[in-house]
């Protein structure tokens, strides 16, 4: 995939409100672009395939079980492009996301 100038941002998250506002957050950025966004695990994984971003921006729980679809979803991503990085928002009554270091996510 040609690379334009500016960092390519893939974003998961299964609430619709918290999506659509991090996307306001990060086009609010003339470095940052937006190229995906998914609800669920089989959305980031065939999405990440599809636009092979920069970055992942994903929740921890997600569609299918809400237990650590992110997380899985992270590392199948980093297992595909490992120069990719990743990011799962901490949330402070979330242990699953300190599993962000253990998928490869930095």
């Amino acid at each position: 995939m040609e690379r334009n100038a500016g960092i390519d941002v893939f974003l998961a998250d299964d609430n619709l409100i918290v999506r659509e506002g991090v996307r306001a957050l990060i086009e609010r950025s003339a470095d940052l672009r937006v190229v995906g966004v998914a609800a669920d695990y089989d959305g980031v994984v065939s999405g990440c395939a599809e636009t092979e971003p920069q970055v992942l921006v994903t929740d921890v729980r997600m569609p299918p079980s809400f237990r650590r679809e992110g997380i899985d979803a992270a590392k199948e991503v980093r297992s595909r492009f490992p120069d990719g990085a990743c990011a799962l928002p901490g949330r402070r009554r979330c242990p699953r996301a300190g599993m962000s270091a253990a998928s490869g996510c930095r």
